[in-house]
């Protein structure tokens, strides 16, 4: 994954999580954006690589966003991967 890219591009989000989380029931990519909103987007996963294919109005706001893996599983187990910077520039 590329570690930036520009307000209103729709990248593919890729976060390695090193851990095998292939048996988990729920995958998401949470997020900070700079204005401090947080939220998470439905994941996919391949290999240890979860992914997310951003839509257009999902990458909104210039600044450091932080990114990180989350899964869980049905018997309560949950994991949550090493947080990642991702700049987000103007496209102005």
């Amino acid at each position: 994954m590329a570690d930036s890219s520009q307000v209103g591009d729709t990248p593919r989000i890729e976060l390695d999580c090193i851990e095998d989380v292939s048996t988990s029931t729920t995958r998401q990519i949470k997020y900070i954006k700079p204005s401090g909103v947080q939220g998470n987007w439905d994941a996919l996963l391949t290999g240890t690589v979860m992914y997310y294919d951003a839509e257009a109005g999902d990458i909104d706001e210039d600044g450091n966003w932080c990114l990180q893996t989350y899964a869980e599983w049905g018997d309560g187990r949950i994991f949550h991967g090493e947080m990642f910077k991702y700049i987000v520039k103007s496209n102005g």
